[in-house]
């Protein structure tokens, strides 16, 4: 069952990744910012979010629950702010330093 589960982890990111990202592209456009050189940035950022979600809420819908436990409250809340605050040091940086 690991196999499949590996598997729907990869399909989660694929998707969940690109559905991300086609999102901040487009916001980050909306305010004429180009995020080539800070491309990495909006890519942690996405997969620390898309973490987030999978030990929050994907995790028990699968095969393997044997274990799963949520992530700590407070845990989930730094992470979060990790990821948000990358995304705005990403507009901040590119808006302001590289103009």
């Amino acid at each position: 069952m690991w196999i499949l589960e590996l598997l729907r982890i990869f399909i989660i990111i694929i998707f969940l990744g690109g559905l991300l990202y086609y999102l901040l592209t487009n916001f980050y456009d909306l305010f004429d910012i180009n995020i080539e050189n800070s491309l990495w940035l909006v890519y942690i950022a996405i997969f620390i979010i898309i973490f987030v979600i999978y030990r929050n809420i994907f995790q028990f819908k699968g095969w393997a629950r044997a274990g799963s436990k949520k992530l700590p409250v407070q845990f989930t809340v730094l992470l979060l702010s990790i990821a948000i605050l990358l995304l705005i040091f990403v507009f901040i940086w590119e808006k302001f330093y590289r103009s």
